[in-house]
């Protein structure tokens, strides 16, 4: 096998036919993984100089791990490429051999020069890097991202969540159709900009009841999702669609899946349609689609809000690895110090 450092936007950019191939073969990828996700993430939101260790057998890629570098408070330090609007940084490999290419990645990540701390957040806990990483001894902190397990046979949404849960929903149902006929609409690549112009209002008003501008009110934070949607929408990665009471639009729902899961990413409720639980009808119809395209989990991403238990969700852990490059030397007992979780606030969609 064979390791490469891709340096710079534009290397990585060259690469991105292969990341693609990479994507599809890799086991249980997820869209936040994805060209489609963190090359426009480079354009609007990077810091530093974005570089990927590539890991290549027989001219095929096999493995991909992108950071971007930066100075912070005098160091230079080592994060996963897409942090701050990413929940899920896991590293890219190939199925066939995920475990021993993991141990090469972080073997080739020891190795690299130019670094005085990495802090690699967003790892599943059942990722293989984890094990990999062992021998460094890093220090490790957890965040909570509860999952809806999805049980084979459940056909109606009803059916997949807690029975408290189903009843609030058909409560909602009905409390919304005294305020006129409910309706959903799905969103595809052409009308995706005039989504978000939805979702962009709806979520900053939703978070003006409360006094904040909400995590979608930075002007390149929007910029960076108008480019990634189109994207993600061309590779079959987004789900999203709007909640329709009469002719307002009542919510709007931003969704991402990749092989058998599905993921609530992010979503915005008009304030004063708030008694008929806009947002709890779009969560709905969104494990509705999942079930719908037989996914297996919903997930609700990072963050423990007491909602996400409310539908059913199980806590999962996402693991923060932080090293030092003296820490990755085999058997050192030093190690770095702990990173704090890195919590992303969604919208209760209640």
């Amino acid at each position: 096998m064979q390791v490469e450092i891709v340096r710079g936007l534009r290397a990585l950019e060259r690469l991105e036919p292969d990341w693609w191939r990479l994507f599809r073969s890799a086991r249980a990828p997820t869209p936040f993984q994805s060209p489609a996700w963190l090359l426009p993430w480079c354009r609007h939101l990077g810091r530093g100089e974005p570089l990927a260790i590539a890991i290549r057998d027989g001219g095929e890629l096999v493995a991909l791990a992108p950071f971007s570098i930066d100075e912070e408070d005098g160091a230079r330090v080592l994060r996963p490429l897409g942090e701050g609007v990413t929940d899920i940084c896991d590293a890219l490999l190939a199925s066939a051999r995920d475990r021993d290419l993991a141990e090469t990645l972080l073997g080739a990540l020891a190795g690299l020069s130019g670094w005085e701390r990495c802090e690699w957040s967003g790892i599943p806990h059942d990722s293989h890097l984890i094990a990999a990483a062992k021998p460094w001894r890093p220090s490790c902190s957890e965040e909570v991202a509860p999952v809806l397990p999805l049980a084979r046979g459940a056909r109606e949404v009803t059916q997949a969540v807690p029975r408290g849960m189903a009843e609030n929903i058909e409560a909602c149902r009905k409390r919304a159709e005294k305020f006129g006929p409910l309706s959903f609409q799905a969103a595809s690549g052409p009308d995706c900009g005039s989504f978000l112009d939805v979702l962009f209002a709806l979520h900053a008003a939703r978070w003006a009841s409360s006094g904040e501008a909400g995590v979608l009110a930075h002007p390149a934070v929007q910029a960076f999702h108008r480019e990634a949607l189109p994207e993600l929408i061309g590779a079959g990665l987004a789900r999203i669609h709007l909640v329709r009471i009469g002719e307002r639009v009542a919510a709007a729902h931003y969704g991402l899946a990749a092989g058998r899961a599905h993921f609530y990413y992010i979503g915005g409720y008009d304030p004063g349609l708030r008694a008929a639980g806009p947002g709890n009808l779009a969560v709905a119809h969104a494990i509705g689609r999942a079930l719908a395209e037989e996914a297996q989990a919903f997930q609700f991403l990072r963050g423990d809000e007491p909602y996400k238990r409310r539908w059913g969700a199980q806590p999962i852990a996402l693991v923060t690895l932080s090293f030092t490059p003296l820490a990755m030397r085999p058997g050192n007992p030093r190690a770095a110090a702990p990173v704090p979780a890195n919590a992303c606030r969604r919208a209760d969609p209640t």
